[in-house]
């Protein structure tokens, strides 16, 4: 019965993405991660591989026709999230414990990337920075984590910086951006 609570975050992630109207791609990837997060004790490898292919296919369907960056899509993303958590703690092989908290990450990561990517589609100013807020501290938590080389923690640091950097770069160059425009202060 461990599998319950899985089961339960991923059959609702399935719910929201249904409702949501995500591509068929998507919820055949849900399937898989689903999948995978049940077999897993029996599976081992390739559980973990399938949970792989289905985010894969999953993330590809961001990228096709018909889907809006949505803060509904943040939903499904928390719940995938949440349930490769309990798959690293249900984990009993330690060699793959690592692999299931890094998938978890990659999951984070995605949720916060939509989180940004909605305030800039939808140009609001509060969406758009605390997802930038939630991006920053899922690649602190990508950097601190993980073994990285050295390259790669570079890096990483590198973009982090710059994300931090983006909101003050902002108020320098524009800094009347903040201002509302009304029927009144515009003129033809």
């Amino acid at each position: 019965m461990g599998w319950l609570p899985q089961l339960f975050l991923l059959g609702l992630a399935f719910i929201l993405a249904r409702w949501v109207e995500a591509p068929l791609i998507a919820l055949a990837g849900l399937g898989a991660i689903t999948a995978g997060a049940l077999l897993q004790s029996r599976a081992g490898r390739a559980a973990y591989a399938i949970s792989v292919a289905g985010s894969i296919a999953m993330w590809a369907s961001v990228f096709g026709e018909g889907v809006t960056w949505s803060l509904y899509f943040l939903a499904p993303a928390a719940l995938i999230f949440l349930a490769l958590a309990v798959s690293r703690l249900r984990e009993k092989d330690a060699s793959l414990k690592p692999r299931w908290t890094f998938l978890a990450a990659q999951w984070l990561l995605a949720g916060s990337a939509m989180w940004l990517g909605a305030g800039y589609a939808h140009n609001e100013n509060a969406v758009f920075f605390t997802g930038l807020a939630a991006v920053i501290a899922s690649l602190l938590i990508w950097r601190f984590a993980f073994p990285w080389g050295a390259l790669a923690a570079q890096s990483l640091s590198t973009l982090i910086l710059l994300l931090i950097g983006l909101p003050i770069v902002d108020a320098v160059v524009r800094p009347n951006s903040g201002r509302t425009v009304k029927a009144g202060n515009c003129q033809l």
